[in-house]
């Protein structure tokens, strides 16, 4: 899976380059993660790509990577996730510890005041 990071307000976006199915694997969100910890940012937006799943996989790692955010009082935020994730995730009870976004412009407006 490949990523692309980049800055929009307070957060630092990571963009899933391809669309999320059944059988995908980000567990190298983890370090990308990882290293933007390391350099303070700790405001970070995860963008799906259209048509994008999720699976327990998935679910497992998003929920890794919340706890390592959360632990540096950080925020995990997802951005363009649709109907098959939001159900995903309220079934999970996720959706209230993440912030949800339709599309970048909220993170634009997001100052956490």
């Amino acid at each position: 899976m490949q990523y692309e990071v980049y800055t929009k307000g307070v957060y630092q976006v990571v963009k899933i380059t391809k669309p999320l199915s059944l059988v995908s694997d980000i567990t190298g969100l983890e370090n990308v993660i990882h290293e933007l910890l390391k350099k303070n940012r700790v405001h970070i937006a995860v963008h799906f790509m259209s048509g994008s799943y999720l699976h327990s996989g998935t679910a497992a790692c998003l929920i890794y990577c919340w706890e390592i955010i959360r632990e540096r009082h950080g925020t995990l935020a997802l951005v363009n996730a649709n109907e098959d994730i939001l159900n995903f995730l309220k079934i999970m009870n996720f959706d209230s510890k993440v912030r949800i976004y339709n599309t970048e412009k909220g993170l634009e407006l997001d100052d956490f005041e």
